[in-house]
């Protein structure tokens, strides 16, 4: 009898699936807890993108409330710059266009009688809040009369910025501290324009 000898190697089939035993086990269930995390992270994600956007539609409502109220202030403090001055044989004219919304600048056109007009213009440092604040405390320092019962006198320019001064220091307002302002007085009668300066330059 003959017997024929093959050294072919012999090829099985791959097998497909879980592997048996302990280690199978095992890895099914580190498997499992792969999944287990990574469904935690992204419930983890989802809770904070949901939490940024509740932070988002929050910030936006105040900055929308925010720029209502600079817009109402921008409102108010033009609305405390004369635009017409009524003041016989003058013709007052105004241009006043601030970099932002609200400002440091200032201007004052005021009769102080039928001859006599006080003029005053500031500049508080900064654009903002604080600075259009000073200049709304500055406007109230700007009066040119000193009444004693049923009269007055006109002040001297120099007195105004020093009453000025003073009051704005008094205030010891942090947020501005700096500003610089001129006022004067025009005497129609005598045709005449004395003022006083502050840091600001000649007109």
């Amino acid at each position: 009898m003959v017997v024929q000898a093959y050294e072919e190697p012999i090829v099985t089939q791959p097998t497909y699936g879980w592997p048996m035993g302990r280690g199978a086990s095992q890895a099914r269930s580190g498997h499992a807890k792969d999944v287990l995390a990574l469904m935690a992270l992204v419930a983890q994600l989802k809770h904070q993108v949901n939490e940024l956007e509740s932070d988002r539609r929050r910030l936006l409502d105040d900055y929308r409330h925010l720029d209502e109220q600079i817009h109402l202030a921008g409102e108010v403090q033009r609305n405390l710059l004369p635009e017409t001055v009524d003041f016989d044989g003058i013709d007052v004219h105004t241009l006043y266009r601030p970099i932002a919304r609200v400002s440091g600048d200032l201007y004052d056109i005021t009769p102080l009688d039928d001859t006599h007009l006080g003029i005053g213009i500031a500049d508080a440092t900064g654009h903002g809040m604080s600075a259009a604040l000073l200049t709304v405390l500055l406007k109230r320092c700007f009066s040119g009369k000193a009444f004693s019962g049923d009269s007055y006198r006109i002040l001297e320019p120099a007195d105004v910025l020093r009453r000025a001064n003073r009051e704005l220091f008094e205030m010891d307002f942090k947020q501005c501290q700096f500003m610089t302002g001129l006022y004067g007085v025009y005497d129609q009668s005598a045709r005449t324009f004395t003022f006083a300066r502050g840091g600001h330059p000649y007109p």
